[in-house]
């Protein structure tokens, strides 16, 4: 049967009479992955209706940027089609969130809900990008393409011959995007329908825990069923468990008593049954080592090198960029009222300059100086004073550790965004020190990425914040001193020390957006040559979900 959905078709599979049953696949899935069960369910009196969702077995319509909701709307396009509604509907995977937002969004069309495994909700106990990416990458027949989807989504009895193929690549990708640039807050977002959340105990990418935070959440209305020996893909590696729980569940909604106990007799499991796949030509011994390669490259180890001649976060166009837009009115708002007129200011680790040559202006006819170990900084600096006019300023590269001038040269001194760069920053802050005049005044700022603050959240985003913070430390970067420095000034030798905290916010869309672009450009400057290029491009689209 084809249903017109907005400007596509879909082709869906429809079989027998008696109440609606939707039943939407995987990611990128046919309807073929339902054919055991829905020969269950036609027997048991009931009408099914498997999708083929866009870009698959011949369906059409628009994939790029679409999302859960977009999916859902197709489905409710189906059941107003075949005018038998409304229906119980049953997911796979990332068919399981589609369900639940039709449920969610058109509650009229919908008698049930039942997700047959539903991933993303909380963190998955395997790199659910593993699988994927050897799927679009790796024909059919490679055998460590079908390792990885055996470990991915099957129990370690199961027979995981079933998903080596049928996987629609030129879409797959797309669906992959549609749930990670979904917020995490509306992860758990699923109407007022009874449901069912069927789970197996050996699933990787959906932990058991799904079930439990769901049931928390939802209390008597959500009806939890865990099957032993099954994994993610569940529909083939126990299809008669699978279909006595589901048509159980659905006798209840029958009985108009959803707590009501059915007479329907589910069969008991023993853990005498019988292992009915046997472990053929896997040699998991063989492939440790391709486990092991095949780990996420995203926690490979870093191999740069540390050391002071290196600035972590690099020189490349959007740390430039950021650096010279940044301002004195922002970043050192609370160390201006300290600066008078005729001070003679050392800026240590000037960058580009854009900070110095605010300094300058507020100090003259005094003098503000600033050093930077990179002499191509230096350069950017000089020209930007050319460019603002400004002459009483000069640039030199220098080293923190070896200050090239006098003591008690400086009346005041400022440090942006430098000590959390140092592996000896109290070696630094005695050289600043020394220059300083007795009386002079110092002003270090450093960020603190655990106060970072980011709505709405999105699973990528975090585990891609959480790996660079841990690559930039690895790298002698600490990510966390800002919350140190007044210690640090005050070990050093200062006295009269006042800490403080200076936001820095992006509010508007133009900032969002600008603040993503920068991001996405830091981030492809620093990732590691192993991690995939539909990796990158995964968290490029979720970041711009964010900042549009």
């Amino acid at each position: 049967m084809k249903v017109k959905i907005g400007k596509g078709i879909l082709n869906v599979d429809v079989r027998g009479r008696g109440e609606l049953v939707i039943l939407h696949p995987a990611a990128s899935r046919s309807s073929r992955d339902f054919d055991l069960l829905v020969k269950d369910l036609e027997g048991e009196g009931y009408m099914t209706a498997a999708i083929n969702s866009r870009g698959v077995n011949g369906s059409n319509g628009n994939t790029q940027g679409m999302t859960l909701k977009d999916l859902a709307g197709d489905i409710a396009d189906v059941i107003r089609g075949l005018d038998v509604g409304p229906a119980h509907v049953i997911g796979h995977a990332l068919g399981g969130h589609v369900v639940r937002v039709l449920a969610e969004q058109w509650p009229d069309l919908v008698r049930s809900v039942i997700c047959v495994t539903i991933g993303g909700i909380i963190l998955a106990k395997i790199d659910p990008l593993w699988a994927v990416e050897y799927i679009l990458s790796r024909d059919p027949s490679d055998r460590e393409r079908q390792f990885a989807i055996k470990m991915s989504f099957f129990a370690n009895a199961s027979d995981p011959s079933p998903w080596f193929n049928g996987w629609n690549n030129g879409v797959l990708r797309d669906y992959m995007l549609t749930l990670a640039t979904m917020p995490e807050h509306e992860l758990l977002k699923w109407g007022k329908v009874p449901m069912l959340v069927v789970q197996g105990k050996e699933d990787k990418i959906a932990p058991l825990e799904t079930g439990q935070l769901i049931k928390e959440r939802f209390g008597e209305c959500v009806q939890i069923e865990n099957i032993s020996k099954a994994g993610h893909q569940i529909l083939t590696e126990q299809p008669k468990r699978l279909a006595s729980i589901v048509l159980d569940f659905l006798s209840q909604q029958k009985s108009d008593s959803y707590k009501s106990k059915s007479k329907r007799k589910i069969k008991k499991e023993s853990v005498f049954e019988k292992i009915s796949f046997v472990v053929k030509n896997w040699h998991l011994r063989k492939y440790k080592d391709i486990a092991l390669a095949m780990a996420s490259a995203m926690n490979a180890p870093d191999v740069s090198e540390k050391g002071e001649g290196k600035y972590n976060l690099g020189w490349g166009s959007a740390i430039t960029k950021h650096q010279t837009s940044r301002k004195a009115s922002q970043y050192a708002v609370n160390f201006l009222p300290y600066l008078k007129p005729g001070m003679k200011l050392l800026d240590c680790g000037c960058g580009p300059g854009s900070l110095t040559i605010d300094f300058a202006e507020i100090v003259t006819p005094g003098e503000a100086v600033g050093i930077d170990f990179q002499p191509h900084q230096i350069e950017l600096a000089h020209s930007l004073a050319a460019r603002r006019k400004v002459g009483n300023i000069r640039f030199e590269v220098g080293n923190i550790y070896d200050l090239p001038f006098k003591d008690n040269e400086f009346d005041a001194a400022w440090l942006c965004t430098v000590v959390m760069h140092l592996e000896r920053p109290m070696e630094a802050l005695k050289e600043v020190y020394r220059v300083l005049k007795p009386g002079g005044v110092i002003a270090i700022t450093d960020g603190d990425w655990q106060g970072d603050i980011i709505y709405p959240t999105f699973r990528v985003i975090n585990e891609f914040s959480a790996f660079f913070e841990k690559r930039f430390n690895k790298k002698g970067m600490n990510t966390h001193r800002a919350r140190s420095n007044r210690y640090l000034l005050r070990e050093a030798g200062f006295k009269r020390v006042k800490g403080s905290a200076v936001m820095e916010y992006y509010g508007t869309s133009e900032e969002t957006q600008a603040y993503t672009e920068f991001i996405i450009e830091l981030a492809r400057q620093h990732v590691d040559s192993r991690v995939t290029e539909f990796r990158i491009k995964m968290v490029e689209s979720v970041w711009r979900a964010w900042g549009a």
